[in-house]
């Protein structure tokens, strides 16, 4: 389990007073002290997900190594010509599973792209279902009668989704 920021706050502010120990464990990981802290925890958490390889930094020297996940399925739930609602996953090196979900309703909407900070399930349909879950919940709450539309296009992924298992 990754340490708290206010952890990795501490260890910095006690390393900032041992040049020697400074350099060795947070002089690559950023300019300033709060970017020193972030990179550093990103880049850990990054490999508790089992990815490996050197940290990749953007322009501004912020650790960048999202880029390279790209969603290994989407589900479109609907589409309305303008915006397609949808779930996404991946499956990471260490064999867990995360999703995204991008959804439009009349009168909210949500994004949450890939992230390695996302819950990580234990299986595929896991990781698909739970978005679509509780989006129906959602609807089902605060939805416009349009909306309660879509929980019937939203079934109709679940079902598809438990039925590829038989194959897999």
């Amino acid at each position: 389990m990754i340490p708290s920021t206010q952890e990795y706050e501490e260890r910095y502010d006690a390393d900032v007073l041992n040049p020697e120990r400074f350099e060795a464990e947070w002089a690559k990981w950023g300019k300033t002290r709060d970017q020193c802290i972030r990179n550093r925890r990103h880049y850990e958490q990054w490999c508790e997900c089992g990815f490996t390889g050197a940290p990749s930094f953007d322009l501004w020297g912020w650790i960048d190594n999202g880029r390279n996940m790209k969603p290994s399925e989407t589900i479109i739930l609907w589409s309305n010509g303008v915006v397609e609602s949808y779930v996404e996953c991946l499956q990471l090196p260490n064999g867990k599973w995360i999703s995204g979900e991008h959804w439009m309703l009349s009168i909210s909407g949500y994004a949450g792209g890939l992230s390695i900070w996302s819950h990580q399930y234990d299986s595929r349909i896991q990781a698909l279902s739970d978005p679509m879950l509780r989006l129906i919940e959602r609807i089902k709450r605060d939805g416009t009668t349009n909306d309660k539309k879509h929980i019937a296009d939203i079934y109709k992924s679940l079902d598809s989704i438990r039925q590829m298992t038989l194959f897999d």
